[in-house]
């Protein structure tokens, strides 16, 4: 009985293992919001540049384009879904100032340029486990189509973040 209440009191090294084990977790977990980030930078990719090529098709078909190809992209085992309304905008891009400027209405009609946002909220991660809060990622893309559209090809600006 005495060697069991000894042992019980010994606890040099318990917290060098649970700081070892939350260590292990972060990296997993950082690995996971890198992967997923870049798993929703690629949907934004193909879902942006697929919307830049319909541009001259009106923005009822570019809408729809970058809905179905974004969901022909998975982002952590899950389809990517994006909202027309909320995650795509229709626009001008100025080369010369490098900004996109979103337009609406009949004014879509004179748009160069499409950015699409594809959001992931993830809270299966190993940090929700751990107790941590659930992570964010977000990728907005804009894709511009180039001014000869014979070439039907685009020209891609990336920005991308993540919160958590």
């Amino acid at each position: 009985m005495r060697q069991q209440h000894a042992f019980l009191e010994n606890r040099r090294g318990s917290v060098l293992v649970l700081a070892a084990f939350l260590m292990v977790a972060f990296t997993v977990d950082w690995g996971y919001i890198a992967f997923t980030k870049t798993q929703l930078q690629n949907a934004a990719d193909a879902a942006a540049r697929a919307a830049a090529v319909a541009i001259p098709d009106g923005p009822p078909v570019v809408r729809t384009t970058t809905e179905r190809v974004a969901v022909a992209n998975q982002a952590s085992r899950n389809p990517v879904t994006v909202f027309p309304t909320e995650d795509v905008e229709i626009g001008q891009w100025n080369q010369g100032t490098a900004t996109f400027t979103p337009l609406s209405g009949d004014q879509e009609n004179d748009a160069n340029a499409v950015r699409v946002t594809c959001v992931l909220s993830e809270p299966r991660a190993i940090s929700s486990i751990c107790f941590l809060l659930p992570f964010s990622v977000f990728n907005s893309l804009t894709s511009v189509l180039r001014p000869w559209p014979a070439s039907k090809s685009s020209d891609v600006v990336r920005s991308s973040e993540y919160k958590k």
